[in-house]
């Protein structure tokens, strides 16, 4: 099949790529030559939609065809897609080229199914994640393996005394059986650290919070039983993931319609248990390889969830405006402070990355103070302040107690500012 073919002129200088990710790196900018699909490459932590952007420019596809294509040879950028209507140039000023795209992306930015509970969409989230981390160097265990009900209880306490509003409590990595090799079988409770997950929800409701939960659920090891009894749906690699320096034979699904209803079927059985017992939000995580899978796997376990607790959020890192629809909220996923100088840069190019690839969708302004344990108190700070004004809800982990009365008060003071209900009595 022939393809449609447009160049456009781009200069020598310095392009942003916003579906090229690193993690915790600035893989976006890109000066010399480049031959990508922006539509099936890597995923990586944050990526967003098939667009390069130039200082007069904004080209890419309206399209997830993975055979779309950029070639950059000098100061000509070649666009190919199937159709001349898939390819997208705007040459002027860039905002509004992406009004432009957005305009016609039109439909294709929809939700897919019922959006979440506009209350959990507003709340401020805590997430366990970088609390976990500041413990395991404590207490030289790795981050998945103290998360358990007194660290729950103990963070509970803590918030209760900082005085934060009430928001969304989510358990990350570490919950389940099998996290430290990602070995989670029928995703289960660790019944060792979480004896009853229902009493332990209960704690947290109780404390005002709506409770809810990580998942790594778009892969499985390779010799999963699933794979034994569907080996069609065997997908991709797992490539590793650079924090916690995870690396094991885990294969993503490869979903086609000779796979669907059986991965339809495993994530009904992953999911089904835990909005029983009253989750609300459901973060997944490890979308990291082919956008194109990461895309078909996300969409599906979206629909699965929404099935069977249409009110909950489901939440990504895949900015893409064709992935973004399947989600309640995207991530502004994963930075970390002291492996790089230029953090706050990288931050402010996530949430240009993700508003502009999810211009319909909530932000998940992920994490104050990053993914370190050993931030700063003026990098804390820092992080916060670029929080204002920004689009979304803030997601707070490393809680600022350790620190003077006027940090405190600084996130005390943004954190009521964003609540839904500000009225509330303030501590």
């Amino acid at each position: 099949m022939s393809l449609e073919i447009t160049t456009v002129p781009c200069g020598n200088g310095t392009l942003f790529l916003h579906f090229r990710s690193g993690w915790n790196a600035d893989r976006y900018r890109e000066a010399g030559d480049f031959d990508l699909l922006p539509n099936a490459m890597r995923a990586g932590s944050t990526s967003g939609a098939p667009i390069v952007e130039g200082s007069a420019f904004v080209a890419g596809f309206l399209s997830p065809d993975v055979r779309c294509r950029f070639r950059r040879k000098g100061d000509v950028i070649t666009l190919e897609a199937p159709q001349a209507s898939d390819i997208f140039v705007h040459r002027g000023k860039l905002e509004e080229g992406w009004a432009r795209y957005h305009t016609l992306l039109g439909d294709m930015l929809l939700p897919l199914g019922p959006v979440a509970n506009p209350e959990i969409l507003s709340r401020v989230e805590y997430c366990t994640w970088v609390e976990q981390k500041v413990l395991a160097e404590r207490t030289c265990q790795k981050p998945m393996e103290v998360l358990d009900d007194a660290f729950v209880d103990t963070y509970l306490r803590r918030l209760d005394h900082l005085g934060f509003p009430p928001g969304v409590f989510t358990l990350d990595h570490g919950w389940l059986r099998g996290s430290c090799t990602f070995d989670f079988n029928r995703h289960e409770p660790d019944t060792d650290h979480f004896p009853d997950l229902t009493r332990t929800f209960d704690r947290i409701r109780s404390a005002g919070h709506i409770p809810g939960l990580w998942f790594a659920p778009c892969f499985l090891l390779e010799d999963h039983p699933f794979f034994a009894e569907n080996p069609q749906a065997m997908g991709p690699l797992f490539a590793g993931a650079n924090e916690g320096g995870f690396q094991y034979p885990l294969r993503y699904f490869q979903i086609d319609d000779s796979t669907r209803e059986a991965v339809r079927s495993h994530y009904r059985q992953v999911f089904t248990p835990y909005t029983r017992m009253g989750a609300l939000k459901f973060k997944l995580d490890f979308t990291y390889e082919d956008r194109s899978v990461m895309r078909a796997n996300l969409t599906l376990a979206h629909e699965v969830i929404k099935e069977l607790s249409p009110g909950a959020e489901v939440e990504g890192h895949l900015a893409d405006p064709f992935t973004a629809r399947a989600l309640d909220a995207v991530r502004l996923n994963d930075l970390v402070i002291e492996s790089n100088p230029a953090w706050l840069q990288l931050m402010e190019d996530h949430y240009n990355i993700c508003s502009h690839g999810a211009p319909q969708t909530q932000l998940n302004l992920d994490h104050i103070g990053t993914n370190s344990p050993r931030v700063s108190e003026h990098d804390f700070r820092a992080s916060l302040e670029s929080y204002r004004g920004k689009r979304g809800y803030p997601v707070v982990s490393l809680l600022p107690d350790h620190w003077g009365n006027d940090t405190q008060a600084l996130l005390r003071e943004y954190l009521w500012s964003v609540h839904p209900r500000p009225a509330e009595k303030r501590q």
